[in-house]
């Protein structure tokens, strides 16, 4: 009988001990629900924000064109105010716009309410961070942007300002005041919801929209990239949130200590209904684990909706607008008993514009191309060789002669995701293109493929002028790029992120004394 007791007492103990680790599980479990949720809503409201606040600079563009135009002209304010009526009224988030000939503001649209801006020099701005941001725009040539902070005539808003140059020389400032809160309200955010609170901070973490005094841990972030400047989503758990999760805590301790008396009463009376409810523990278990697959599944498809229906919207007008400024690029080309000068400084600023509605358009390729391969989940068998070979050799136009050599085994098969994979190498050739052969009349593309384990690794090689050693750490990181005003330079960063997320793999790009740029990408076999 003693041994009996004894056996059954380290039964229980190894029952208790399941039981803690079971409790564990499901704690961890709820925290992983809770973080996975917000960082669902922080990509899909952070990219909304972001596309939001990108979307103005389109505006500032065409300012810019305007000011080119028509900046000699004695009846310039008059042309601004008809100019920039059309835009007020189809960006509502835009409070005011500024022209400032020689950095004195001498034109501002709508006037009223705004008297007060006319005639003031921002170059001698008393406002330190006013004078920096305007001698940053100033020296770099570069849209510059300020805020969110309290406007001198009321609200919060971000400023965004742009430094004009003719023959080199400073000619003056042009500048866009964007009401904030109306730009958040557009992108669909909300100071708070029964489980989520949204935040929006500065890189120091100083909070600008929000709430101000936040009492609970981020449980996840999203860095609004901007030209100048970088802003902080933050999601936080609101109040009730935390309530329900102490009482949901509560609960499964409770349950815990219930589990482990019954459990002890079960061990007596009978010993086989131990070992049913250890089945339903190990389904309950799973069915856990399935439902958390499915949500991440459901996030990916879901951001990959949202940006693809953003692209569609944001597509038809710039593709009119790009086809609009190229027709008046032509027209002012035909016109006759027109000043030179004068014409070629209206040609240079609609090249200039051409040049901005060509950049956006292929920001939205971009993110649609992100789109696509998040939001796709179709896995399938290919021969990986037959794959490449037909990606490598099919080439767009182009006067450059391309040689291209695939080495891989004929045989090889892996299971993964094949548009991803297109989507890939496009990049990599795309890359190799616009940027190692620049200059060359001819160039050389060299794919291996190795088996290593249960991998395969890439290794993408060109001849053409290499990367520079001092950005070789940063490739993958967005907006970078050798080209500033002919690329945004989202073509490695997406590369990096379908092959890390798609295809959870990793890639490195190595630098080689010799000339050329080499890529090496590891996946797996069976993904």
């Amino acid at each position: 009988m003693e041994k009996q007791y004894k056996r059954l007492n380290i039964v229980m103990a190894a029952v208790l001990v399941v039981s803690l680790i079971f409790l564990i599980a499901i704690l961890v479990a709820i925290s992983n629900t809770e973080e996975n949720q917000a960082e669902s809503i922080a990509i899909t409201s952070g990219a909304q924000l972001e596309l939001s606040i990108n979307e103005q600079f389109l505006m500032m563009d065409a300012m810019e064109a305007f000011t080119f135009l028509h900046r000699q002209d004695e009846t310039f304010g008059q042309k601004f105010d008809a100019f920039v009526v059309p835009l007020f009224q189809r960006n509502q988030s835009v409070k005011n716009v500024s022209v400032a000939p020689g950095g004195v503001q001498g034109y501002v649209y709508p006037l009223e309410g705004n008297e007060g801006v006319l005639g003031h020099n921002l170059l001698t701005d008393d406002r330190p961070n006013v004078r920096r941001d305007v001698n940053a725009t100033i020296e770099t040539g570069n849209a510059v942007v300020s805020g969110p902070y309290e406007l001198r005539q009321g609200g919060q808003g971000i400023i965004i300002r742009k430094a004009l140059y003719e023959d080199d020389n400073f000619w003056g400032l042009i500048a866009m005041v964007v009401d904030f809160p109306q730009v958040v309200a557009k992108a669909g955010l909300n100071t708070s919801a029964d489980r989520f609170a949204v935040e929006i901070a500065e890189e120091n973490g100083t909070i600008v929209w929000g709430q101000i005094n936040p009492r609970h841990d981020v449980l996840a972030s999203y860095t609004i990239l901007l030209p100048s400047k970088s802003l902080l989503l933050n999601i936080r758990a609101t109040d009730a949130s935390a309530l329900g999760k102490r009482l949901l805590q509560t609960l499964v301790i409770g349950v815990f200590i219930m589990l482990n008396l019954l459990t002890g009463i079960i061990l007596l009376q009978d010993q086989r209904y131990q070992r049913k409810l250890e089945v339903q523990v190990k389904e309950r278990t799973d069915e856990l684990q399935l439902q958390m697959d499915e949500n991440e599944s459901r996030k990916m498809v879901a951001i990959g909706s949202l940006v693809k229906g953003i692209c569609h919207e944001v597509n038809t007008p710039l593709g009119s607008s790009l086809t609009l400024s190229t027709f008046v690029s032509q027209e002012v080309r035909d016109m006759e008993h027109v000043d030179k000068e004068e014409q070629e400084n209206i040609l240079d600023s609609m090249d200039k514009v051409v040049t901005g509605l060509q950049k956006s358009i292929r920001i939205i390729d971009n993110l649609k191309m992100i789109s696509e391969g998040q939001g796709s989940h179709e896995k399938r068998y290919i021969r990986l060789y037959d794959y490449l070979h037909t990606i490598m050799t099919h080439q767009p136009d182009s006067a450059l002669y391309l040689a291209i050599k695939v080495q891989c085994d004929p045989m090889l098969e892996i299971y993964s995701y094949p548009g991803t994979i297109y989507q890939v190498m496009r990049i990599l050739v795309d890359n190799s293109m616009n940027h190692g052969f620049e200059g060359k009349k001819s160039g050389t593309i060299e794919v291996k493929v190795f088996e290593k384990e249960d991998d395969i690794i890439i290794r993408y090689e060109d001849d053409g002028i290499g990367i520079p050693e001092e950005i070789i750490d940063k490739v993958f990181d967005p907006f970078l790029t050798t080209k500033m005003g002919q690329y945004r330079g989202l073509g490695l960063y997406n590369v990096f992120t379908m092959v890390t997320q798609q295809l959870h793999g990793t890639i490195q790009c190595e630098y080689t004394k010799e000339v050329g740029a080499l890529f090496i990408i590891r996946i797996p076999k069976v993904l």
